[in-house]
């Protein structure tokens, strides 16, 4: 059978206490990227799919992507300041609400872990 792995580089495995360095190649779909990575500041590969996966559920609960923008320039203004838009907010689960807004942190060190994510309570529910 065939392992198929998420987009980190294929560190997910590595328990040991030592960060991997930081990664600095940028690619990907700009709509999906953390602002860590649109400043081209280093990342960590976990932390950006912990935001892409912010864009993606948020999208699922919402029915458009969390910063979609007439254009690029106003869409990497609204990724970088954190400024997201989901169009079905107010009918959301306060629990749903909390897991969206934990995964999109500008900051990449407050932003939920997989982890984190994982025993959330829109997940554990």
């Amino acid at each position: 059978s065939t392992v198929w792995k998420a987009a980190d580089g294929g560190r997910g495995g590595d328990s040991s206490n030592v960060p991997p360095p930081l990664l600095t190649k940028v690619a990907g779909s700009l709509a999906y990227m953390a602002p860590e990575m649109i400043q081209r500041k280093g990342y960590q590969g976990s932390q950006v799919d912990m935001w892409s996966l912010g864009c993606v559920i948020a999208a699922l609960l919402g029915g458009e992507l969390p910063f979609q923008s007439r254009n690029e320039a106003m869409m990497r203004g609204r990724i970088a300041e954190g400024s997201f838009v989901i169009p079905t907010w107010k009918s959301l689960s306060e629990e749903a609400k909390g897991f969206v807004s934990g995964l999109l942190v500008v900051a990449p060190h407050d932003r939920l872990t997989a982890e984190g994510a994982r025993r959330h309570a829109w997940l554990a529910g």
